[in-house]
């Protein structure tokens, strides 16, 4: 059952070698983990697979370094047999399961990046790949989801015009959520109020992602509502490696639309979201409105999440690189350049949310 992972979807050679001889010498441990890989693949149940598999490597780390540097690998290469066997049951096609759960050689390489030998830590993250809760569509990928409690998001029924209001939120004086990168000040509270008549809240600027001291009722005679917590939505993540083109990320967009009417015919789904530095409206002030970056940013509406950690520095310094470096931050690039300048210049980056409606 290791066959198809080892032929298709594993692109190291000497990761693959290295499993067959893991798998050899500890028979007792690929037994482990092939029922772990059922496990995952026929209950989705992501976070007791996750405790399954950190209860495991906590006994193997006794045993071999090397054996737990690989344990996840194992699972996962017992599983994408039964992944494709469950996305061909559901005719997903073969190409988009082959390119979901390629991501592993990302986080394989991410290992050996960080330590120096092949391995894999993120089995959490790409639980979901295996479970059939993500999927890769051209440029980007989509995770099922619930709308987290971002936003309240109204329709008129007359003319159709948005209105977004925030939930109940500490706002700070730059119209974040207190918390959100360093900023620890309250302005204001921001109040959401579901009346017998009439909904009413602070008004988030979609456009800037931030939260207004101005409140707005709306008539539920008048209004309606489109999108809340809890509504079930597709939620993008942005793969690492490839570039961000503005026509490929809206040909994915259009594809995913299409992709989850047909595969899950039985849930609604409500809206694209995503929380990213790539959805940051202060990117206008290091990238020019030309840039693919920009050009993405501008497809969301624009909420504010609360991250104490923007995760710009990272993604455009290398991980482990926090803001308090700046000074010292490389210039390879010229976002890099860019990005240093802003912020030695006093200028603030939030990891932010976005939705688009569907």
């Amino acid at each position: 059952m290791f066959e198809f992972f080892y032929n298709t979807i594993c692109e190291n050679e000497e990761v693959v070698k290295k499993l067959k001889s893991l798998s050899e010498k500890y028979p007792e441990f690929q037994n482990t983990a092939i029922n772990t890989a059922r496990f995952l693949v026929r209950t989705k149940k992501s976070a007791l697979f996750t405790e399954a598999v950190r209860s495991t490597l906590t006994y193997i780390k006794t045993i071999d370094q090397e054996l737990y540097d690989y344990y996840p690998l194992m699972i996962f290469a017992a599983a994408a047999d039964l992944t494709a066997e469950m996305h061909s049951e559901m005719g997903i096609p073969y190409e988009i399961t082959v390119d979901t759960l390629r991501d592993i050689n990302v986080w394989i390489g991410n290992f050996y990046t960080s330590n120096g030998r092949y391995g894999l830590s993120n089995y959490v993250w790409l639980a979901g790949h295996f479970a059939g809760n993500l999927f890769k569509i051209g440029r980007l990928q989509y995770e099922i989801m619930a709308y987290p409690a971002w936003s309240y998001v109204f329709k008129n029924n007359e003319t159709g015009e948005i209105v977004t209001l925030s939930p109940d939120a500490d706002v700070t004086a730059s119209g974040h959520i207190t918390g959100s990168s360093g900023e620890n000040d309250c302005q204001f509270r921001a109040v959401f109020s579901n009346n017998p008549d009439d909904y009413t809240g602070n008004i988030i600027d979609i456009e800037n992602g931030i939260i207004l001291k101005d409140r707005m009722s709306l008539p539920k005679k008048d209004w309606k509502l489109i999108l809340k917590p809890g509504d079930m939505a597709v939620y993008i993540h942005i793969p690492q490696g490839e570039k961000l083109e503005y026509d490929k990320c809206k040909k994915s967009m259009e594809q995913a639309k299409e992709f989850f009417a047909r595969y899950y015919p039985q849930i609604e789904f409500y809206a694209l979201i995503s929380s990213t530095w790539l959805l940051d409206p202060n990117l206008v002030h290091i990238l020019p409105e030309e840039s693919n970056i920009i050009k993405f940013m501008r497809m969301f509406s624009k909420v504010p999440v609360c991250r104490e950690i923007p995760m710009i520095f990272e993604r455009v310094f290398g991980f482990g690189f926090e803001e308090k470096d700046i000074e010292s931050a490389p210039e390879n690039t010229s976002l890099q350049r860019s990005l240093k300048r802003y912020t030695l210049n006093g200028g603030k980056m939030y990891t932010t949310g976005g939705y688009i409606i569907w």
